[in-house]
C-alpha cells in the first residue's frame, strides 16, 4: 500500500467510511460538476461538459454497494436529463444531443461497472487478508497456549520429581533401615526413625492432596455453600487445624473485630486461610509473628465486603515475581533451589476458591528481607442480600 500513488492511497479507504460521510462526498462532487456544467451553458452555451459527470459516477461506483450506487447513478442521469432539457427548452432533443447523451450513458455505465468490479475485487482481497490475519492470530494464540501448556507440564514434572522424590526417598530409606536392622535396634532407637518415616508419609499425602485439589478446581465449577459466619471464630478454627508445635515456632496475632461476619463457605475459607498461614510459617523465620487481620470496606459495586489479610515477617517477594505468583506450579526462584517443600499450588488453589466466593486475592510486598509479605483477600459481608455468582 505504501508503493501506491497518492491519489490511490486516498481513494482506497473511501468505501469503509461512514455512510453519511460517503454521501456528503458524492453530493459535493455532484454539485460541483453540476455547477461547472450550468456555468458552461450560461457562458458559452456549450453542452459538451456532460462527461464531467463521470467524476460523481466513478465515486458512486467506488464508494457504495451496488444498490446504493444504482440510486446515485440514477440521480446523476436525471440531473443530466433536466439540464439538457432546460438547455434545448424541449423534451424533444436534437439528434446529436441525444446520441451524445446515449454514448455518455453507455460509457458511464461501463466505467461504473469496471469500477464496481474493481471495488468488489478489493473487497474480496481485503476480506481474504483479514481472514488470513485472523487465522494467523489464532495460530499464534494456539501456539502460545500450547507452549504455556508445555511449560506447565515441564514445571509439573520438575516439581513432582523434586517434591515427591524427597519425602519418598526418606520414607523408603527409614523403612528399609528398620527392616534391615530391626533386631539390632531397641524400641527407643526405632521411635525416631518411625517418626521421620511418618512425617515423610504425611508430606507425600499432603502433596498428593494438593495435586488432586488443583486438578479438581481446574476442571469443575465450584459451588460454595454459603453461610453467615463469625469471622473471628472462623479464623481461630482454621488456625486450630495446625499442629500445636507449629505455633510454638511462630506467634499468631489476631486483629479481628468480634462483631465482623462474612458470607462464605466454611470449608473453602478454612482451606484458603490454612494455605496462607502455612506459607507464612514456612517462609518466615522462627519466633516471628504472623498476623491475621480484617476490616469491613465498601466494594466497587457499593456492596459491603470484608478484607482479610495475613502478614508475615519473612523474606518478602520481589515485585517482578508478584504477577505470576497465583499461577499453577509457580515457585519463586529462591525457593526452587531451597529446602522449603512445596508444589507451587497453594496460592493457585486460594485464588480459585476466593474467586468462587465472589472475592479477589492479591499480595503486597516490597521484597525487602524482614518486611515480609501481606496476602489479602475479600469476601462478601454478611449484610449482602445477594450471593455472588
Amino acid at each position: 500500500m505504501h508503493h501506491l500513488p497518492t491519489f490511490l492511497r486516498f481513494l482506497r479507504p473511501l468505501p469503509s467510511l461512514p455512510l453519511s460521510l460517503r454521501l456528503s462526498i458524492f453530493l459535493l462532487s455532484f454539485i460541483i460538476c453540476g455547477a461547472f456544467m450550468i456555468l458552461g451553458l450560461l457562458v458559452t452555451n456549450n453542452r459538451g461538459l456532460t462527461p464531467i459527470f463521470a467524476i460523481p459516477v466513478a465515486l458512486a461506483a467506488w464508494m457504495f454497494q451496488p444498490r446504493q450506487a444504482a440510486l446515485a447513478l440514477g440521480g446523476v442521469f436525471l440531473m443530466l436529463i433536466l439540464l439538457n432539457t432546460a438547455a434545448v427548452k424541449s423534451l424533444l432533443w436534437p439528434l446529436p444531443l441525444l446520441i451524445s447523451f446515449l454514448c455518455g450513458l453507455v460509457a458511464a455505465l461501463i466505467v461504473a461497472g469496471a469500477i464496481g468490479v474493481l471495488r468488489y475485487a478489493l473487497h474480496v482481497t481485503e476480506t481474504a487478508r483479514h481472514h488470513s490475519w485472523q487465522a494467523e492470530q489464532h495460530m499464534t494464540r494456539a501456539y502460545k497456549q500450547e507452549q504455556h501448556l508445555n511449560d506447565l507440564k515441564d514445571q509439573f514434572l520438575l516439581t513432582i520429581n523434586h517434591e515427591l522424590r524427597t519425602p519418598l526417598t526418606a520414607l523408603h530409606g527409614y523403612l528399609q533401615l528398620l527392616q534391615e536392622h530391626q533386631s539390632e535396634l531397641e524400641v527407643s532407637q526405632q521411635a525416631p526413625f518411625l517418626a521421620e518415616a511418618l512425617q515423610s508419609s504425611e508430606e507425600l499425602v499432603h502433596m498428593v492432596n494438593r495435586l488432586l485439589d488443583a486438578l479438581q478446581y481446574s476442571n469443575a465449577a465450584l459451588q460454595p455453600q454459603y453461610e453467615e459466619l463469625s469471622l473471628a471464630s472462623l479464623v481461630q478454627s482454621a488456625a486450630n487445624l495446625f499442629e500445636p508445635q507449629q505455633w510454638q515456632s511462630h506467634h499468631l496475632d489476631l486483629l479481628i473485630p468480634e462483631q465482623l461476619k462474612v458470607r462464605a463457605d466454611r470449608q473453602f475459607f478454612h482451606q484458603i486461610l490454612w494455605n496462607l498461614l502455612s506459607n507464612a510459617c514456612k517462609y518466615s523465620p522462627p519466633q516471628t509473628t504472623v498476623t491475621v487481620g480484617a476490616q469491613q470496606e465498601m466494594g466497587a459495586s457499593q456492596q459491603e465486603s470484608v478484607c482479610i489479610w495475613v502478614q508475615d515477617a519473612g523474606l518478602g517477594i520481589a515485585p517482578n515475581e508478584i504477577p505470576f505468583l497465583f499461577g499453577k506450579f509457580v515457585r519463586l526462584k529462591r525457593d526452587q533451589a531451597g529446602t522449603v517443600p512445596g508444589a507451587g499450588l497453594g496460592l493457585y488453589i486460594c485464588k480459585q476458591l476466593v474467586e468462587a466466593l465472589g472475592g479477589r486475592i492479591w499480595v503486597e510486598s516490597s521484597g525487602v528481607v524482614g518486611e515480609g509479605s501481606r496476602f489479602s483477600f475479600t469476601l462478601p459481608g454478611a449484610a449482602q442480600t445477594t450471593i455472588p455468582s
